[in-house]
């Protein structure tokens, strides 16, 4: 996965990077790397908000929410979830 991250970056293929993020954010979840897990969902999220891509960004805010579960950080893991559920405000 951090073969293709090198790719997307060499294309700068900035939506496909977040996506990516995304996926290595899972797998260190999955390892219960869960600082690691959280600094990845954290990268892709400025990508999904400067492409407007609510879904992605949507996911990322949940994938955090499910990594503070994890942590037993339920306030924090709450705040996420709510985040993920209201629509980012358009661009001017």
């Amino acid at each position: 996965m951090l073969s293709a991250l090198r790719t997307y970056e060499g294309l700068k293929d900035k939506k496909t990077i977040g996506i990516t993020y995304n996926y290595i954010g899972q797998v260190y979840l999955k390892k219960q790397e869960i600082t690691k897990a959280i600094g990845y969902f954290k990268k892709g999220l400025p990508i999904f908000q400067n492409h407007s891509d609510s879904g992605n960004l949507a996911i990322g805010l949940q994938s955090i929410g499910n990594a503070l579960i994890a942590k037993q950080q339920l306030d924090s893991a709450k705040y996420y979830y709510g985040k993920a559920l209201v629509p980012p405000a358009k661009k001017r």
